[in-house]
């Protein structure tokens, strides 16, 4: 039986990028019953409560929307939130394990692709606007498929993975019936109804503009208003309370108002748009595709301060297609502050000259039904299953190389497979030879890329090195079935065509690279604010001083383990093993080499712990007199166990960098960084041990990344 599939949705801040998530999962469900539905938004917006109500599994991260780099402060908080909301993300998808991920766009989704990505993960984005958001353009760069509402936002994303796939709008909203609705809201048959809305949270100028029109709709005798106000309520606007407030004093009588009906937030919102004729409403992407679903006329009133003019762009788009009106706002200084309004009046006399010009307005649904794009949903989740359900086929080449290998008197034949193989009788020659005493020495050079051009070179160093009955004293050209002596050693050389699988290039090489740089970018930015951290903390002083001496020593140790001996040495080894097919071998080095650097860490850390006292002062030779020395020697005995964990994050840093991974690498120096900032926090209670405390939890984050 095959495994159930896990969808993973992203997207929030506002119900507009929630909704279209939470209609695909409905249709993926619909097809996979048994499909389990992930959501990962903020902590704070609606996708919270409105993905648990849908029976998702809700993971909160943390996320912020970009600030310009000249408000250092807000900043390095947003670099901060972005790494620790991909950590946060990378971490979920590893417990997870996600089959794909579906991002509908808000800097939420930002992390959260960034994680699929460093993971591998296919990436499903979906824009709903007609002009695109920040977020999405760029991370378009890193998405498999990419799905547009709007035929005009093709343009905008790369044309081989983009199509227009509509807006998944929800199926029950175009399940609402004419007469069942108006029952249900007790309006007459025969009036002419607006519906007036600004979206789930509401919209102060909108709000406003209706209770000040009021009258003037009120007035004509056929015509009913349905008023959704909205959900915001905080200390600066909340508006059913505002709304009710300013109802007392419009002079409406008690036979009108009771053709206004005024809710708070309407649940059934298909009742809604299947009692009116007229909706009015923000031009937000959900409810423009939703009206264009249903073909109902709209009076689009856009938001004059949204990020990119995204409803302006919205309602114009719908206004050229002949299925809307546009309303601007205006922006004006008030006791509030800065606010944006709609005249009533105007508001009131645009309502009443669409409502009393029928044919207008079925020519305007029908230009609504026009611009729909049938089944959205359906397609848009097809596309997502069939990433979900896919096989990664990645192409691989392959090339024929020349192998060169020699075969001693006792028949073990040695693979050339280094650049450069030592043969000699010391314990780190490639090729040990017999009679220890001697001293001979010869080197084996391999030169060329291709079976044509590869050549190998004996070059003799020491002792006695001969080439059939020859002895020679410079470099020569080894050929097939020659017999090379060195010392009282022989060897018979031998040469073999291998077909060899090259690593693939891959397709998602400017991702890699985009990722990459990111990530290079963020450890530069958390190095200046670890800098600026102790600096402002400790400024030049004693504390300073003594970081600076621990450091030192253990750097000095995790250089010598963790930079040489796994790049020199452990790197091309590990490399040229497992580029050559001998995977077993591959990963029988890893395994080796893990366990040994660990043993051989501990020891060494152990060890330099108890001898601290001795050493330390022979490197900081002036700390004696300052006073410094008890608490340098308290801070380095803590920090050494950090040798052991950047040693073990080497080791798989190297592997990743074997797969052409360099991400994780990059990412990891942002954890140093935040693990010295974090023992700058720690400072105040644990004194110089805090600092140690956070160097270690940098180290285990290194780790961790990796």
């Amino acid at each position: 039986m095959p495994e159930p599939r896990r969808y993973l949705f992203t997207g929030g801040g506002t119900g507009g990028h929630v909704v279209p998530n939470l209609a695909v999962a409905r249709e993926i469900l619909e097809e996979e019953p048994d499909a389990r539905i992930l959501y990962l938004g903020l902590k704070s917006g609606p996708e919270r409560d409105m993905a648990a109500k849908a029976g998702a599994d809700f993971f909160a991260i943390w996320a912020r929307p970009f600030v310009s780099p000249k408000r250092l402060r807000a900043f390095l908080l947003f670099a901060l939130a972005l790494t620790v909301g991909t950590l946060r993300s990378l971490w979920i998808m590893l417990r997870q394990r996600p089959h794909v991920v579906i991002a509908t766009g808000g800097y939420v989704s930002v992390p959260v692709i960034l994680a699929a990505a460093l993971c591998r993960r296919s990436v499903f984005l979906h824009e709903q606007n007609a002009k695109p958001g920040k977020a999405n353009l760029l991370l378009s760069r890193l998405a498999t498929r990419i799905g547009v509402s709007f035929e005009e936002t093709l343009a905008w994303f790369p044309a081989g993975k983009t199509v227009l796939t509509g807006y998944p709008v929800r199926r029950r909203i175009a399940a609402g019936d004419t007469l069942t609705a108006r029952r249900r809201l007790r309006i007459p048959d025969n009036a002419r109804v607006a519906f007036i809305l600004g979206g789930s949270m509401g919209s102060r100028s909108i709000n406003r503009a209706t209770v000040e029109g009021l009258p003037h709709l009120l007035g004509e005798e056929t015509i009913t208003v349905i008023h959704s106000t909205g959900l915001t309520a905080t200390g600066h606007y909340d508006a059913w309370n505002d709304t009710n407030d300013r109802l007392k004093s419009v002079p409406v009588s008690e036979e009108d108002r009771r053709r206004y009906i005024l809710r708070r937030y309407i649940d059934r919102i298909e009742d809604a748009y299947a009692a009116c004729d007229l909706v009015v409403a923000r031009a937000g992407a959900g409810v423009v595709m939703e009206l264009a679903t249903i073909g109902k006329p709209a009076l689009f009133i856009p938001k004059s301060d949204g990020a990119d003019n995204h409803q302006l762009v919205n309602a114009l788009t719908m206004k050229e297609h002949g299925s809307a009106e546009v309303l601007y706002e205006e922006i004006y200084e008030s006791r509030e502050g800065t606010i944006t309004r709609v005249h009533g009046d105007q508001l009131a006399r645009k309502i009443n000259e669409l409502l009393a010009d029928q044919d207008r307005l079925d020519a305007m649904a029908q230009a609504a039904r026009n611009f729909a794009i049938p089944n959205a949903g359906q397609e848009n989740a097809r596309i997502v299953r069939e990433l979900a359900h896919r096989k990664r086929h990645i192409p691989v080449k392959s090339s024929q190389v020349l192998v060169g290998e020699l075969k001693d008197e006792d028949g073990h034949t040695h693979e050339l497979f280094f650049p450069l193989t030592t043969m000699g009788h010391a314990a780190s020659s490639d090729i040990r030879l017999k009679n220890r005493g001697r001293g001979d020495r010869a080197l084996v050079r391999r030169a060329g890329r291709s079976r044509e051009d590869t050549t190998y070179t004996v070059l003799p160093r020491r002792g006695r090195v001969m080439v059939g009955d020859n002895t020679i004293s410079r470099a020569h050209t080894l050929k097939p079935g020659e017999t090379l002596r060195v010392g009282d050693n022989t060897f018979t050389f031998n040469a073999r065509i291998e077909t060899r699988e090259d690593p693939p290039a891959g397709g998602r090489v400017l991702a890699n690279i985009v990722i990459t740089g990111l990530g290079t970018l963020l450890s530069r930015i958390f190095g200046l604010g670890r800098e600026v951290v102790l600096a402002s903390t400790f400024g030049a002083g004693r504390v300073m001083d003594v970081v600076a001496a621990s450091l030192t020593a253990s750097n000095l140790f995790r250089r010598i383990f963790a930079e040489n001996a796994v790049d020199s040495a452990f790197l091309p080894t590990f490399v040229m093993l497992y580029r050559g097919g001998r995977k077993k071998e591959a990963v029988r080095l890893f395994r080796t080499v893990l366990t040994a650097s660990t043993l051989a860490t501990v020891a060494l850390v152990v060890m330099a712990a108890l001898t601290v006292s001795w050493w330390l002062p022979l490197i900081v030779p002036g700390f004696r007199e300052k006073g410094f020395l008890p608490d340098a020697i308290k801070l380095t005995r803590l920090m050494l166990p950090y040798l052991t964990l950047i040693t073990l994050a080497s080791i798989f840093g190297a592997v990743l960098k074997a797969f052409g991974r360099f991400s994780a690498p990059a990412y990891s120096s942002v954890m140093y960084s935040i693990g010295i900032m974090s023992g700058a926090l720690l400072y105040p209670t644990m004194g110089i041990a805090g600092m140690g405390v956070g160097l270690l939890l940098g180290g285990l984050g290194q780790v961790l990344m990796h």
